[in-house]
């Protein structure tokens, strides 16, 4: 697909709509509502990524407003719901330009609203500066090659989304949310789970963050999240029926 990017040397880059094909919608509930992940536009999101394509958030949310809900106040939740659920922070924007190569978005005949459905079929927008990630899809998803398979995402996926549980639990217990809270809240709670939960969780899920390009391996994931999962166990064990540590 070549993309007339009107004379700009602008890199080409594919939209998202947020509100009803990243995020569930059902209704205004104020700017720092965002819905849950809809998980199979999730996946394409994170697999165009991964595959070096830029990806834009296209959202009215962080248009100017007069009341003030819009602009850099919308920006901030848009970007922490992005860092917990599609595991890195693309550009937002509300503005198309010459260079979008597509844009999914449920207002549109492409996407299903709330189930991530693509009705026309997605490979066929990717721009031609990538044509090898092109092929790289159909590679990668439909014959399950090297690369990231559906499941290689899902499962990274869920790293990602179990680690913003832990480290939100953590944080709402006045450790904060990032490794060295981890390390605190094990010393104070003696939670050994949480120690394992540093090494073999929040380690590859900062390789899935930081490296587009890592695969977590089965094994590799299933311990990340077993890691996970022990640790909410483990705060589980000290903490009292009030929500509170004993």
């Amino acid at each position: 697909m070549n993309i007339d990017t009107h004379g700009s040397d602008d890199k080409e880059w594919v939209g998202f709509d947020l509100d009803g094909t990243l995020a569930e919608y059902d209704g205004w509930k104020g700017v720092e509502h965002i819905g849950k992940p809809v998980e199979r536009m999730v996946l394409v999101a994170r697999l165009l990524h991964w595959l070096g394509i830029k990806i834009k958030i296209v959202t009215a949310r962080v248009a100017p407003r007069d009341d003030g809900e819009g602009g850099e106040k919308a920006r901030k939740y848009i970007e922490e719901w992005c860092r917990d659920n599609l595991g890195f922070t693309p550009e937002i924007t509300y503005e198309k330009d010459a260079a979008m190569a597509a844009l999914f978005d449920d207002r549109a005949v492409a996407v299903e609203q709330n189930t991530g459905k693509v009705l026309g079929g997605w490979t066929g927008f990717l721009p031609k500066a990538s044509e090898k990630a092109k092929k790289a899809v159909l590679d990668k998803v439909e014959k399950k090659a090297e690369g990231p398979s559906n499941e290689d995402l899902r499962r990274m996926y869920d790293i990602v989304q179990a680690d913003a549980r832990l480290s939100g639990r953590i944080k709402g217990l006045g450790f904060g949310d990032n490794g060295d809270a981890y390390r605190k809240a094990y010393i104070k709670l003696h939670v050994m789970e949480l120690a394992r939960a540093l090494h073999d969780g929040r380690r590859i899920r900062n390789r899935i963050v930081h490296n587009p390009g890592y695969i977590p391996s089965e094994m590799v994931a299933n311990r990340a999240l077993k890691a996970y999962a022990d640790a909410g166990g483990g705060l589980d064990r000290v903490m009292g029926s009030n929500g509170k540590i004993r």
